[in-house]
């Protein structure tokens, strides 16, 4: 009864599915159709891609799917990197930019969850029945990230008292001074990216990723994405954001 209350509320809801895009000309499109038909069951979604920095073709994919489909949107920022040097802090700008047009433009005045998603063709043995999966949790949540059918990977995304708590490339860094890379690799990364039976009762953390995280629309606009730490070096952007939300 409670996961077939669960699963109704996608029938009337809308959704945004966002991503940032950069040399995703391989990918872009085999991904955004594997996404729609995973979120077929919502009565309505949108796409939203934040585009930046690409030297492939990847813009003209983006207007050629424009073109084709009437619920397909992107934005191009150009070439942030003269300016945002950094990896995650051009990653970081280019999520908040999905924030400020979710919060600005009427468009999705009624979407009700946004799914923040890779495209990158990690996603592409998502289905229908993951995606529903996540309205079957007997858990009210603000977010739910994806797992994946071999292991868990995205460590640096993880945030979790026992699991890993702390910058995986940190702890690898500090553990090279008195071990061998190898070793320090396997503590801090290998060791932790670990199998979760899909029966698995949701995990919650603080932080998490995997390619794919679904929000309610008020969690998500509570927060805003930093690619770097007061000193200038870089951290995953994920982290920072899912802190604030669960601080808000």
């Amino acid at each position: 009864m409670h996961s077939m209350f669960n699963r109704a509320a996608i029938e009337v809801s809308e959704a945004l599915i966002a991503g940032t895009a950069r040399n995703v000309e391989r990918f872009i499109k085999s991904d955004i159709d594997c996404l729609k038909k995973s979120f077929s069951d919502f009565k309505k979604i949108h796409f939203l891609i934040i585009e930046s920095d690409s030297s492939d073709a990847t813009l003209k994919k983006l207007a050629q799917l424009k073109s084709e489909h009437n619920s397909f949107d992107y934005i191009s920022l150009g070439n942030l990197s003269h300016t945002l040097t950094k990896r995650t802090e051009r990653i970081a700008f280019c999520r908040n930019k999905v924030i400020d047009v979710l919060l600005s433009n009427p468009h999705y005045s009624q979407v009700s969850y946004v799914a923040v998603a890779d495209l990158d063709s990690v996603n592409a043995k998502l289905t229908r029945e993951g995606i529903r999966s996540c309205w079957d949790a007997a858990v009210d949540w603000g977010a739910m990230t994806a797992n994946q059918t071999d292991e868990y990977y995205d460590i640096w995304a993880l945030r979790h008292d026992y699991w890993n708590a702390d910058d995986c490339w940190l702890q690898r860094k500090g553990l090279e001074r008195f071990t061998s890379p190898l070793f320090a690799e396997n503590l801090s990364i290998l060791s932790k990216k670990i199998h979760i039976s899909p029966i698995t009762p949701p995990i919650e953390v603080d932080s998490a990723f995997g390619g794919l995280a679904i929000y309610k629309r008020d969690a998500f606009v509570s927060s805003r994405y930093v690619g770097l730490r007061e000193d200038g070096s870089e951290i995953c952007e994920h982290v920072p954001f899912h802190r604030q939300m669960k601080e808000n």
